[in-house]
């Protein structure tokens, strides 16, 4: 096998010409599988991508790319149950909850279950005391607009905002004016209460 150090600069290299795909490759040469999967991802090679997320020991970022990007909550499903429950406890995380509520939307069953994953990562959203992961309000805003619940990617919105996370609140007004066609006022009782 390669040096790593070698592999990585020859990545940028190819990244640098603009051939992304042997970028890829080396950086999956080089053990670089998360590099080489959000690569992979980035150029529209899903199942590329997955396989690179799983390598890398991330297998609910894997299913989500394979539910939501790949079109293929099948796969997401197979490959979340081959993983087990993601985590030391009986407990699955709230990424792999949302990469299963996204399977559910894509294949028309239990409404139930996506909107409490969508109630649970509001409340995650909202308390300040929990790590900043991004994932969590771009996936419950994904999975709310793929269910066409409207209402609530406003309510992951106004909980992350209410969360103090990092620009929430201009994500909030672009998601809108991209999703109607309009700036939305958002009234300050609608995000401390």
């Amino acid at each position: 096998m390669a040096d790593a150090d070698l592999l990585d600069r020859a990545a940028r290299c190819y990244l640098m010409a603009g051939v992304g795909l042997d970028a890829a490759r080396c950086y999956q040469d080089a053990g670089a599988h998360r590099a080489a999967a959000d690569l992979l991802r980035q150029l529209r090679h899903y199942r590329e991508s997955a396989e690179q997320y799983v390598a890398a020991g991330l297998t609910d970022e894997a299913a989500w790319v394979l539910a939501h990007l790949a079109g293929d909550p099948a796969a997401a499903r197979a490959l979340l149950s081959r993983s087990g429950s993601g985590s030391d406890t009986a407990q699955p995380t709230l990424t792999r909850r949302l990469a299963l509520a996204r399977c559910d939307v894509a294949e028309g069953v239990s409404a139930q279950q996506v909107l409490q994953a969508l109630i649970d990562a509001q409340a995650a959203l909202e308390r300040r005391d929990t790590f900043q992961d991004r994932r969590i309000e771009d996936w419950a805003v994904a999975v709310a607009e793929a269910a066409h619940r409207f209402d609530h990617v406003a309510l992951v919105f106004a909980a992350a905002v209410r969360g103090g996370r990092r620009d929430a609140a201009q994500r909030w007004q672009a998601w809108a004016t991209r999703t109607f066609g309009a700036e939305i006022q958002i009234a300050e009782s609608s995000i401390t209460g």
